[in-house]
């Protein structure tokens, strides 16, 4: 997420939920399904099952039907002005929403819905449900949207036919939100995307994404247009690449930011407060590096780095951070052998690649080596810094901390 260019008030939120095993298997859930084999130039085919049964109803939606979109203020985007909410109306909305050429083949299908799935059951005399479709749907391709055109049957509706597995079966319209963020989600069933939610002891709904299609018509949506979720996005991500993924994960972040579920994007600030060596043989040091986490939410999959001297063109030893919680301090033992360090001073930095943003003033300290390992200050460090070259350290001990000096 930190390479894509999602904030990391966003990133560490998902890195929270993986701490509880339960949403940890439910993340787990979508990343599995990665890669997803598809590519951003790719075909669907839209059958339109429409009824020949006398005494039904029925709303197609080939080209030119479907009744117009209704606008939606949430997402003017959605129906900017009246049009046909027929299948490339949903068409285009899967492009922006699945950030790939996608390309409805559509396919008018006139059955008998009562010689297919027998006849219905009439229910509390309000409305009729039909039987089981998983015979029909066997003979459809995999990823193939089913839209189900029957509105009523004898004057009374007919229940939902909805549902997401090997195929995207679909008993609503696009023509509103509702009706086209229901086929988005049961396309991602498709793929073996999961529901990223699970109940709690009272039975209600814990969520485990930001806005994305797997939870759509369960939770609220936010201003983004149906987006896909990061996991979501990682999991479908295509062999050739997304269309138009510049500036993606900056918009979604700036569009879950403020919404109902983040009101405030606090910030992370993994630091290195103090450090010590502690152990020294022929063969190898240990320094004690306190490490600690100023910032307001957790930080995590934190990079931590030794380098010869201040050069960092490559470390010598690194390694990765799990965690580290808002206001934790840790000690962290870090050995070096000593035949990788030849200029006489050890550097440690925290977050090494900038891949984090946060207060990088705090990321580093520096020991040299006279007789024993010694802490410089931060504004010798500084100073070093910003020099910008090296050759040798030499230092004098004048009270608590060494002097630099620079030899060019």
């Amino acid at each position: 997420m930190r390479t894509t260019g999602y904030t990391e008030c966003l990133t560490s939120q998902y890195i929270e939920w993986g701490l509880d095993a339960k949403q940890k298997s439910i993340m787990k859930g979508f990343l599995e399904e990665r890669p997803s084999g598809i590519s951003h130039s790719y075909s669907v085919n839209f059958y339109d099952v429409v009824p020949d049964d006398e005494g039904t109803t029925y709303l197609s939606l080939g080209g030119g039907e479907g009744g117009d979109c209704q606008y939606n203020s949430n997402w003017p985007d959605f129906c900017p002005e009246p049009m046909p909410a027929d299948y490339l109306f949903l068409e285009n909305h899967f492009r922006r929403t699945f950030g790939m050429d996608i390309n409805f083949d559509y396919y008018r299908l006139d059955i008998s819905y009562a010689d297919t799935f027998g006849a219905p059951t009439l229910i509390d005399n309000s409305y009729y449900r039909f039987g089981s479709r998983s015979d029909f749907i066997q003979g459809f391709p995999e990823h193939t949207i089913i839209h189900y055109a029957l509105q009523t049957w004898s004057g009374l509706p007919v229940s939902d036919m909805t549902g997401g597995g090997r195929v995207c079966e679909v008993s609503y319209e696009p023509f509103n939100s509702l009706g086209a963020v229901t086929y988005s989600h049961e396309w991602g069933h498709t793929w073996g995307l999961p529901h990223p939610f699970y109940p709690d002891e009272n039975n209600q709904r814990i969520l485990i994404q930001f806005d994305g299609i797997m939870s759509n018509t369960y939770f609220g949506s936010t201003a983004l247009l149906d987006p896909l979720d990061p996991m979501e996005r990682y999991a479908l991500e295509p062999s050739d690449g997304y269309l138009h993924a510049e500036s993606f994960a900056s918009d979604y972040s700036n569009g879950i930011i403020d919404s109902w579920q983040m009101d405030i994007c606090v910030l992370v600030d993994p630091a290195i407060v103090g450090g010590e060596a502690v152990a020294e043989t022929s063969d190898e040091v240990t320094v004690a590096l306190e490490l600690s986490n100023q910032g307001g939410i957790l930080a995590g999959y934190v990079d931590l780095a030794a380098y010869d001297g201040i050069s960092m063109d490559a470390p010598i030893e690194e390694r990765t951070l799990w965690t580290l919680a808002s206001g934790e301090q840790t000690m962290h033992a870090f050995t070096v052998a000593n035949s990788s360090i030849t200029s006489g001073a050890l550097l440690f930095v925290i977050d090494p690649q900038d891949e984090i943003a946060e207060n990088e003033d705090n990321n580093k300290i520096l020991l040299v080596e006279d007789e024993g390992w010694h802490v410089l200050g931060n504004a010798e460090i500084a100073f070093l810094f910003d020099r910008g070259e090296y050759i040798q350290v030499y230092y004098d001990i004048e009270g608590e901390y060494p002097a630099l000096k620079l030899r060019h």
